[in-house]
Order: C-alpha cells, then sequence, then structure tokens
C-alpha cells in the first residue's frame, strides 16, 4: 500500500483478533434477527386471531 511502511501491516493476531470480533458481532446479530422473527410470528398469530373476530 502507498504510504505505509511494514510496521504498519497487522499481524496474523491482529487479524485473528478482528474475525473473532467480527464473529461474537454475527452472532449477536443473528441472535436479534431469531427475537425478531419470534416476535413477527406472535405479531401474525395475533392478527390471524383478530382476523377472526
Amino acid at each position: 500500500m502507498a504510504g505505509r511502511s511494514c510496521h504498519d501491516e497487522p499481524t496474523n493476531s491482529d487479524i485473528v483478533a478482528m474475525l473473532g470480533r467480527i464473529d461474537l458481532k454475527l452472532k449477536d446479530m443473528d441472535k436479534s434477527l431469531k427475537r425478531i422473527e419470534s416476535l413477527e410470528k406472535k405479531v401474525d398469530n395475533f392478527d390471524k386471531e383478530l382476523k377472526k373476530v
């Protein structure tokens, strides 16, 4: 990369640590999406019950 010395490059350890943080964030997002899907199902079921009335 232009203008960067070899001392500015991330080490393998830095890359692995960053990938670990990305993995944790993806897992958190997956949990959030599952909660949203659960709420969506509950709302859909409630909507169906309302339409029956």
